[in-house]
């Protein structure tokens, strides 16, 4: 963990005198840092952000267009490590960017209606942004201007959006790379609009492209294998994760993750199953290609298996079947099998084990249990403990549910849906709410520091940022 700190059970029950529970709340609040961001401290925080975000390097392979090959792209970059192209007059070898001016697609596409929705809330919407309202509306309220102003951060809203494009003039501007035809031979797109410190949380899918027509974004990647600190799905949004979960891989053991900054007129291939996550580090407008079916095993596994669980669950929400003890058995031994067969000895990585175990399981304690093994394997998975907070508490076992929420608020202390477990945890105990009101008195100001902070490095972004200096291989 990044910030250890007393647990706040602690600080909650001490029954010592009122002396030494202000000094317990103290140390807690303080805590001993040395060397590590305080989270408390609003300048900590800004200046983790900054170093991170400042950051140019880009660890992807960084090769001009004409030295990529439709085998390189097949061999290398389908699932094995992620590139950033190169092309010599930029966004217009591949887009007519002066068609993508905000001003020009607000007069010309205001009326349609897009998909928009916060870091977080993405992935778990497939893909889509979850909120609904006019494209002219969206860049009315959200772009440019009033995102850095705002105190509230469902103001960082990012245009998601997979029917936009296809209802405007817009696909006759963009000129395809001919080498990419074999590729990505068939394809749905997504427009990305955002203003700065927009973002989207991580997330996987099939083998992607996408070209950066204005703006800059940078990019966090894992391989299939590694789940990102605090997993998935992503409970905070991209700034909580900088700020308590992200490790420099310079200081890390195990070094898996990938990270770069892209420039206007850049294009990155996503290899298959990598997980990505992305903030904008100015107001940035992009297009994106992604392949409607994995091609290599592990993502034909994964997709064929998704689709079963997908199925499955929507069987026993709509209640027109429920499975046997005998099937799921049966079913749990055939999804282990191939994963052990694609994935090696380990079998399925944790982010695809939940998906069996989200339908497999008869019962929320039967999944707690399996969670408990997963959380024991890799202690940082900050969206199974709380899941295991709010099953516990819905059965009860308090203590249980105490444990994995004390680990999680120490995790990602200003994450809204920490604060929102703990929340349901102490009206469950307490029905007088007094622990719940000291609750909120600890933690409630300490949600709107982050706020700050965000308003404070977007305005930083925007006064200006070192651009990235990185040699092509």
């Amino acid at each position: 963990m990044n910030h250890p700190m007393p647990p706040l059970s602690y600080v909650i029950h001490s029954n010592h005198s009122k002396r030494v529970s202000v000094l317990c709340i103290l140390v807690w609040v303080l805590g001993s840092t040395c060397g590590r961001v305080d989270w408390r401290d609003r300048d900590s925080r800004m200046g983790r952000v900054w170093e991170i975000l400042r950051d140019g390097r880009c660890d992807f392979d960084v090769l001009d267009i004409s030295r990529v090959t439709a085998e390189l792209l097949d061999t290398v970059y389908r699932s094995r490590k992620p590139l950033l192209i190169r092309f010599p007059n930029g966004a217009g070898d591949w887009s007519a960017p002066e068609a993508w001016q905000v001003g020009e697609l607000a007069r010309k596409y205001g009326d349609l209606e897009v998909g928009v929705g916060s870091s977080a809330d993405i992935p778990v919407n497939n893909g889509h942004g979850p909120e609904k309202m006019k494209f002219r509306e969206f860049i009315g309220e959200y772009f440019p201007s009033n995102g850095t102003e705002s105190t509230d951060d469902s103001q960082y809203h990012y245009m998601f959006d997979r029917h936009f494009f296809p209802q405007t003039q817009l696909p006759s501007t963009i000129k395809h790379p001919p080498v990419f035809s074999t590729v990505f031979p068939g394809t749905k797109s997504i427009v990305f609009i955002g203003h700065t410190l927009t973002s989207v949380a991580f997330h996987l899918h099939s083998l992607s492209w996408l070209g950066l027509i204005s703006g800059r974004k940078k990019w966090y990647m894992y391989p299939p294998e590694v789940t990102p600190p605090g997993g998935m799905p992503q409970l905070s949004n991209m700034l909580d994760w900088l700020i308590f979960s992200y490790d420099d891989p310079t200081q890390t053991k195990n070094g898996h993750i990938w990270q770069c900054t892209q420039e206007a007129g850049e294009i990155v291939i996503v290899p298959e199953l990598f997980h990505h996550a992305v903030v904008n580090l100015e107001p940035s407008i992009a297009i994106g290609y992604q392949n409607r079916h994995f091609q290599s095993t592990a993502g034909r596994f994964v997709q064929k298996w998704n689709g079963i669980f997908s199925r499955l669950h929507q069987d026993q929400s709509a209640n027109r079947m429920s499975l046997s003890e005998e099937r799921k058995q049966q079913l749990s031994e055939e999804y282990d099998q191939g994963a052990e067969e694609v994935f090696g000895r380990g079998g399925a990585p944790t982010w695809s084990r939940q998906s069996k175990l989200a339908v497999l399981c008869s019962s929320q304690l039967e999944k707690a249990t399996e969670y408990e093994t997963l959380v024991t394997r890799q202690p940082d998975l900050l969206s199974m403990r709380v899941a295991l907070g709010e099953i516990y508490t819905e059965h009860g076992k308090v203590q249980e549910a105490e444990h994995h929420l004390d680990i999680a608020l120490e995790q990602c202390p200003a994450c809204h849906a920490v604060y929102t477990a703990y929340e349901h945890l102490l009206r469950a105990r307490d029905p007088t709410g007094d622990e719940l009101s000291q609750f909120r008195r600890e933690y409630g100001p300490h949600l709107s520091v982050n706020s700050q902070v965000r308003r404070d490095i977007a305005r930083a972004l925007e006064a200006g940022m070192p651009h990235r200096t990185t040699p092509e291989l």
